[in-house]
């Protein structure tokens, strides 16, 4: 019997979901009036599930130093249930929740010291060779990270919404600094939602606590040194946010969901 054939032998759905995590909403999650930011919600789900891949021998350096691979984020959504305030403890849970070689998904959730839950939602990952920056295809090696197939909790949508360009207004240009770039070289996911945040209008920023979704796509990567443009549009739910690339490119594209006004 080899790996894969003795991974879906022994594996149970109760594998992973009896890993779960304590995350603590911190200033550096947060705005000046105390909500989690979009960058900040980045971060909570990003450090939990890499928490998470180690535990289970799936994490970055695992991958690295045995197939010569790193995880990519493609995709994000977080469906926000009820307001989540700086200096919250949550319980966090995340599981294999789907694989269509070579995408991965993977949803979690975080429940609240009172025991519901304050967010849920899914990511899609790939697979990138370090060595030529190429997507894996190879259905061995993806196949040897088999997990069992958990429940899906959102309505996470794979692809971007379809916004023509002459929706966006441009908001100003930005440069990759050194500071932003991470071990892969290039611009981390989490800086995306800063991009976001600081193209938002101070209304905007007030009333982030009361997002009801949050929602990135990555298209193409940001190396050093890129002056990029950032450019905003409205939209009759909330508001979109893009990065393009010199070549006319679309980097990201963020999607933040307005919520009820008297959510608390």
């Amino acid at each position: 019997m080899n790996n894969t054939e003795n991974r879906r032998e022994t594996l149970t759905l109760d594998y992973e979901r009896g890993y779960s995590y304590d995350v603590y909403v911190d200033m550096t999650m947060c705005g000046p009036g105390g909500a989690v930011t979009p960058s900040g919600w980045q971060k909570l789900v990003v450090s939990m599930i890499e928490r998470h891949l180690r535990n289970i021998g799936m994490g970055e350096q695992e991958l690295l130093d045995r197939l010569g691979m790193s995880w990519i984020l493609l995709s994000t959504h977080i469906t926000i249930m009820r307001r989540v305030r700086l200096g919250e403890h949550l319980t966090a849970r995340t599981w294999n929740s789907g694989t269509t070689p070579p995408i991965f998904r993977r949803d979690y959730e975080f429940i609240g010291e009172d025991g519901t839950r304050a967010a849920v939602g899914a990511s899609y990952s790939t697979l990138l060779s370090v060595g030529d920056r190429k997507f894996c295809t190879d259905r061995a090696i993806i196949e040897s990270l088999w997990l069992p197939e958990g429940e899906k909790l959102s309505q996470a949508p794979r692809r971007a919404p379809r916004i023509d360009d002459s929706a966006f207004v441009p908001v100003g240009d930005r440069t990759a600094l050194p500071s932003m770039t991470d071990g892969m070289g290039h611009v981390n996911n989490t800086r995306y939602g800063e991009f976001v945040y600081d193209a938002l209008t101070p209304d905007e920023r007030a009333a982030v606590g009361g997002l009801s979704a949050v929602d990135v796509w990555f298209f193409a990567e940001i190396r050093e040194g890129t002056v990029f443009s950032v450019r905003r549009a409205e939209l009759p739910d909330g508001v979109a946010v893009c990065g393009v690339l010199p070549d006319g490119t679309r980097s990201f594209l963020m999607k933040l969901t307005s919520g009820e006004k008297d959510r608390v």
